[in-house]
């Protein structure tokens, strides 16, 4: 391709990996660099307990995302009350700007150390009195948010209405969008993953309780009275000043989405959904969002145990890489690939059809290469039951190489099979306690892993260049760090006050630096970031990020680890903490390579 002809985003990108392709000549012979601390931003009301720690507005920050011109990063922060963004300067960490998105007056009670958004109880903070068998606000004043997040509607339908009442439409165009309702049972917003689309100015943020959910055949929204029900939604804002972010629309996605690929080349954004979705045919799918067409809304069905986690996109193939959460398996999507509803969908496959290019299995490869794999799932299936859904690989977030195509994904759990989509997926479930009660005997050798799974730590490599002899190939990196799955299933068997990088990565997030020839994962209960020689696939460096607040005790709370984000120009790597209570820090902590 001439650089010259091609539009304004592959000319960026081509560009970009012009840059990389010459620093790749420069460094590919030079060891792996070793990362050291050079900033930790913890939230304003917090005290600092080291001297390169500073106060900054990041509220339990999920991830960032970094843009180079200008020369900005972005926390996506999830703490109820301050959900939302930060902008900061990369030069020396100063906020430009902030938005939040939840509404005033919206509070979650019962929150603890290791606790989750899933297991608390939520109302909102009104002046009239709520029975406390419906933690839904009265209608009118879910339908009537004071804080508008715009979302786009499907052509030819209209605002959805509830017992009689209408959903606020959005005073800037009420003709073609709403205004999502207050989160089902009185949840705050949740935001996840965020991804800049560096050509258009737009920066794209996914979160959870849109107070919305689509209806059987994904043909329009109707109000979620449940959050079990609603789908998330796609914030995206525009960010051509800094200064000033403005959210500019809302797509309604799947149920519990996470993570966002943004192809830059044509503008559209995937977003996998984490579970089935209760009452929706089929019920699991990957959101292909094109924000520029009257019709926005397009669905890869990924069929039954494929919901997707991690997805990213290698703009150089233009192609589209998901984890399938408990499916173990790679899949590859078209990254031009507008896919349409399924109008009379019929009996859902396994294995989806529509934009899939192919799906790489990782399962198989996994048992043959890691010695400790056939003991694993033998101690865990066990407990399976005769007819159950056997323990599964359970992968996490996805990153690319775009210089050797190289595909890595996290293996952050073995662990029984969940969201499949599966109808006989609650009775194995069922079965599963039942067998676990009788054969869990110590006299016959069985030592159930706590809570019936392990901590993954392990990250697939997938060679995605489809001109290697080797394309499709699965190698693993081993992420031990000297510890065994067997005998440290969870980080609860480490020994008591074990510094966090003497431990195993448990592989949560992935980063992969080609230029320097470095893979970035984090460990999420681990407390740790290790680094990887992308070359040999050998872990070189543990370090610690996880920092127990003043006058905390751990308790047996376990830290959590979040995101890895790289400046491609320099290096640096930004890892987030979501902390836990009042026993660990939420942090954004900076790195740079020596």
């Amino acid at each position: 391709m001439n650089p010259k002809n091609a539009k304004p985003g592959v000319r960026l990108s081509v560009a970009l990996l012009a840059t990389c392709i010459l620093g790749f000549a420069q460094a590919s012979a030079a060891p792996p660099p070793r990362y050291q601390v050079v900033q930790v931003l913890i939230p304003p009301d917090e005290k600092p307990s080291g001297p390169l720690q500073v106060q900054a507005p990041i509220y339990k920050p999920h991830q960032v995302a970094i843009e180079l011109s200008p020369d900005i990063w972005i926390a996506s922060n999830e703490s109820p009350q301050f959900a939302g963004i930060t902008l900061f300067g990369s030069s020396n960490n100063e906020v430009i700007a902030q938005v939040n998105i939840d509404e005033p007056g919206v509070r979650l009670h019962g929150v603890s150390g290791g606790g989750s958004h899933e297991e608390t109880a939520a109302e909102l903070n009104l002046d009239e009195a709520q029975p406390t068998e419906n933690l839904n606000p009265p209608v009118p004043i879910r339908l009537n948010p004071s804080v508008c997040l715009p979302v786009v509607l499907p052509p030819g339908t209209y605002a959805p209405t509830l017992d009689g009442f209408r959903i606020k439409a959005d005073p800037h165009d009420p003709n073609h969008r709403i205004c999502a309702p207050l989160g089902a049972e009185g949840y705050s917003r949740f935001p996840h993953g965020i991804k800049i689309d560096k050509v258009r100015a737009r920066l794209f943020q996914v979160i959870e309780h849109s107070g919305l959910k689509w209806n059987a055949r994904r043909t329009a929204f109707e109000v979620a009275t449940t959050a079990k029900d609603e789908a998330g939604l796609l914030l995206m804002y525009d960010i051509r000043d800094p200064r000033n972010p403005r959210i500019v629309a809302g797509f309604l996605l799947g149920s519990e989405p996470h993570e966002l690929a943004v192809n830059e080349r044509n503008g559209l954004v995937f977003v996998g959904n984490l579970s089935d979705a209760p009452g929706v045919v089929p019920n699991i799918w990957v959101s292909v969002i094109d924000p520029s067409a009257p019709d926005p809304y397009g669905f890869i069905d990924t069929g039954w145990g494929n919901a997707v986690h991690g997805v990213v996109v290698d703009e150089v193939l233009n192609v589209v890489f998901g984890a399938a959460r408990v499916g173990e398996r790679l899949l590859a999507f078209d990254g031009s690939c507008r896919p349409r509803p399924n109008l009379t969908p019929t009996e859902e496959k396994r294995m989806g059809e529509n934009c899939i290019l192919y799906a790489v299995d990782v399962r198989h490869p996994f048992v043959k290469q890691v010695p400790e794999a056939e003991q694993i799932f033998g101690r865990m299936n066990i407990f399976a039951g005769e007819q159950c859904l056997p323990a599964v690989l359970h992968l996490h977030d996805v990153t690319v190489d775009p210089l050797r195509h190289r595909v890595y994904a996290a293996v952050h759990l073995i662990e029984y099979p969940t969201h499949t989509g599966l109808p006989e997926e609650r009775r194995c479930r069922e079965e599963r306690v039942a067998q676990q009660a009788i054969v869990s005997k110590p006299s016959e050798g069985l030592r159930p892993p706590p809570g019936s799974l392990f901590l993954g730590r392990w990250v697939a490599e997938v060679n995605a260049d489809p001109l290697s002899r080797d394309f499709k190939k699965v190698s693993f990196v081993d992420l031990s760090n000297n510890y065994t799955a067997l005998r440290a299933p969870t980080a609860a068997d480490i020994p008591e006050h074990t510094p966090f990088d003497k431990q195993f990565v448990h592989a949560h997030f992935v980063a992969v630096d080609p230029v320097r020839d470095v893979l970035l994962v984090t460990g999420e209960e681990t407390g740790n970031l290790g680094v990887v020689d992308t070359r040999t696939r050998k872990l070189v460096q543990v370090i610690a990020i996880s920092k127990l607040a003043l006058g905390a005790k751990p308790n047996g709370v376990k830290p959590h680890v979040h995101g890895v984000q790289i400046n491609k120009l320099d290096g640096s790597a930004y890892v987030t903490d979501e902390g836990q209570g009042e026993i660990y820090y939420e942090l954004v902590t900076i790195l740079k390579p020596r």
